[in-house]
C-alpha cells in the first residue's frame, strides 16, 4: 500500500473543476432531472458572514459581484473497496484539513472570471487560535462548532475577509473522492511535464517506495485520469515548494475547463449524467447554493470560457522555515496581497466611467492608521497645497496598507483622491465621504498622475483585468509544467 503522506491526497483543482463543471452543465440545458438528481445529493450547510472590528457585519465591497470560498479536503467517505485500492490507502474517513483553499471571483455579468489560490501552509491569524497554517483553520472552526462543517466555513471565510477585504458570498467543498471521481468522467486531461515524474522524484530514504505513486513522462502524457491525476496534484517531493503544487493545482484546472467546454462534451447526456454523479458525490455547499440556486449561478456563469478564466496566487516568500515559530511555513505578503486583491476583482464601471472631481468641491477624511503620529497633519498640509479640503479623525488601528474609500455615488471625487495618492488601493464601503487610510505602505500624497491614479479600484459590476501580474495564467493556456 502506498502511503498517503502528511495530509493525504492533496487535490487542489478538485473543487474549482466540480463547481466549474456544474455551472457549464445547468447553463447548457442539461435535462432538468440530471440536475435534480445532483441538486438532491449535495450536502447543504449554513455560511456567516465576516464580522469587523467591532462585532458588525462588514459591507460587500463589490456589490452584486460574487466571491466563492471554495476548498478540498481529503475526505474519501463514501469509496468503495476499487476506489480505496486506487488511492493507495485502506482510510475511507481522511481528514479535515483544507488543503486546497481558493476564491473565486465572478462579475456580475458572468463574462470573466479569476481564481485565488492560497498556499496551504500561509502562517496566518485564525481568531480565537492564535496563529496557525491556514489549512488548520477550518477544522478549528468545525471543533468550535461542535463538529459542524458551518463553522469551519465561518471561520475560514472571517479569515479570508481579513486578509483581503472580500466577503465570501458562497462556499463550496469537494473530497478528494470527489475530485477522483471527475478526472474519469471526463475521460481524463492532456499534460504536459518538463521532466519525467516517477519513483525517483516522489522517493525518499523515510518512504523509498513513494509517496503518491505518480508515473508520469517528460512531454505530453494524455487522458490522465484516476489514481495518475490524484498523484499529479498530490506530489510534493520532487518539486521545489508547495507553490509548484498550487501551479499543478491551476493547471489541471485549465486542462479539465478545455475538455469539458470541448469535443461536444456538453451535448452528450451520458458524460453529463457521469460528471453531475460524480460531483455531486463528494460536494458540500452553503445555503446560498441550495436547490435552483446553484441553476441561477449557472445562468450567470454561462458566457464563461477557457479564455477568460485568470488565475494568480496570493503573493507570499515561497516558503520555508522560520526559526521564530520552528516550522516550515508560507508568509504571505499582506500589502501586496490587498493591491492584488483590487486588480484581482478589477474595476467598476461606475468608476472607470468618471471623470475626476475638482479637489476643492467635495472634503476628504484623513484617518491615520500608521505607526506614526505626524503622517495624518502631513497628509493633510498636502493634500490643502493641491486645492483639497481636508479633516482629520482619529483611530487607534494600524494599517498595512493605504486605502481610499468611498461611497456609492462618490466616484468622481474617490477618482480625483486616488490622483494624488500613488500606490493607494480604491475601495467602494460603507463610508459616509471620501476617505484616506494612510497605512504604513508609505504610499503619500503627492504630483497629480493622469487618469486617476491607485491601484484598481473595487465595486459593482466589475470586470477583472487580463494580467494582474507576472504570475497570472488563463484556462486556455496549454504549456508544459514541472
Amino acid at each position: 500500500m502506498r502511503p498517503t503522506g502528511r495530509s493525504g491526497a492533496l487535490l487542489g483543482v478538485k473543487v474549482i473543476a466540480a463547481a466549474m463543471s456544474l455551472a457549464i452543465v445547468i447553463g447548457s440545458g442539461v435535462a432538468w432531472t440530471i440536475y435534480r438528481d445532483f441538486t438532491s445529493n449535495v450536502s447543504v450547510i449554513s455560511m456567516d458572514g465576516p464580522l469587523d472590528a467591532n462585532g458588525n457585519p462588514v459591507a460587500d465591497v463589490d456589490g452584486k459581484d460574487l466571491n466563492i470560498l471554495i476548498v478540498g479536503d481529503d475526505s474519501r467517505a463514501g469509496a468503495t473497496q476499487e476506489e480505496l485500492d486506487e488511492l493507495g490507502t485502506t482510510d475511507a474517513g481522511g481528514g479535515e484539513n483544507t488543503d486546497t483553499i481558493m476564491v473565486m471571483h465572478v462579475p456580475a455579468s458572468g463574462e470573466a472570471a479569476s481564481v485565488m489560490s492560497f498556499p496551504r501552509d500561509s502562517w496566518v491569524e485564525i481568531p480565537g487560535h492564535d496563529y496557525g497554517k491556514i489549512n488548520s483553520a477550518f477544522n478549528y472552526g468545525k471543533q468550535d462548532a461542535g463538529g459542524d462543517d458551518s463553522g469551519g466555513a465561518t471561520l475560514l471565510g472571517q479569515i479570508i475577509y481579513n486578509l483581503t477585504g472580500l466577503k465570501m458570498d458562497h462556499f463550496i467543498k469537494i473530497g478528494m473522492l470527489g475530485f477522483l471521481r471527475v478526472s474519469k468522467a471526463i475521460d481524463g486531461v492532456d499534460l504536459c511535464l518538463n521532466n519525467d515524474m516517477g519513483l525517483k522524484q516522489d522517493s525518499d530514504a523515510e518512504h523509498p517506495e513513494g509517496y503518491t505513486g505518480i508515473d508520469l513522462k517528460a512531454g505530453w502524457n494524455y487522458g490522465v485520469q484516476g489514481h495518475q491525476a490524484v498523484a499529479f496534484v498530490r506530489q510534493r517531493h520532487g518539486l521545489v515548494s508547495d507553490i509548484s503544487r498550487i501551479q499543478r493545482q491551476q493547471y489541471f484546472l485549465s486542462a479539465a475547463f478545455r475538455k469539458i467546454e470541448g469535443k461536444g462534451f456538453l451535448l452528450n447526456p451520458l458524460k453529463l449524467r457521469d460528471l453531475v454523479t460524480a460531483v455531486s458525490s463528494s460536494l458540500t455547499v452553503d445555503k446560498g447554493l441550495k436547490g435552483t440556486k446553484l441553476l441561477s449561478l449557472a445562468t450567470q456563469m454561462s458566457a464563461l470560457t477557457a479564455g477568460n478564466l485568470t488565475f494568480i496566487t496570493a503573493p507570499n516568500n515561497g516558503g520555508g522555515y522560520r526559526d521564530d515559530i520552528d516550522l516550515d511555513v508560507v508568509t504571505l505578503d499582506e500589502d501586496q496581497l490587498r493591491k492584488d486583491v483590487a486588480t484581482f476583482i478589477g474595476h467598476p464601471d461606475a468608476y472607470t466611467s468618471a471623470a475626476p472631481a475638482a479637489p476643492g468641491s467635495f472634503s476628504v477624511k484623513v484617518v491615520n492608521d500608521t505607526d506614526g503620529s505626524d503622517a495624518g497633519n502631513t497628509a493633510i498640509a498636502a493634500l490643502t497645497a493641491l486645492g483639497f479640503k481636508a479633516t482629520a479623525q482619529a483611530s487607534p488601528d494600524v494599517s498595512a496598507s493605504t486605502s481610499i474609500q468611498y461611497p456609492q455615488g462618490k466616484e468622481a471625487q474617490a477618482k480625483a483622491l486616488a490622483a494624488v495618492v500613488p500606490g493607494a488601493s480604491v475601495v467602494a464601503s460603507d463610508v459616509s465621504q471620501v476617505t484616506l487610510v494612510l497605512g504604513n505602505d508609505r504610499a503619500r500624497v503627492g504630483a497629480p498622475t493622469a487618469g486617476g491614479g491607485g491601484s484598481a479600484p473595487t465595486g459593482s459590476g466589475s470586470t477583472p483585468a487580463a494580467d494582474p501580474g507576472p504570475d497570472v495564467r488563463t484556462a486556455d493556456a496549454a504549456d508544459c509544467i514541472d
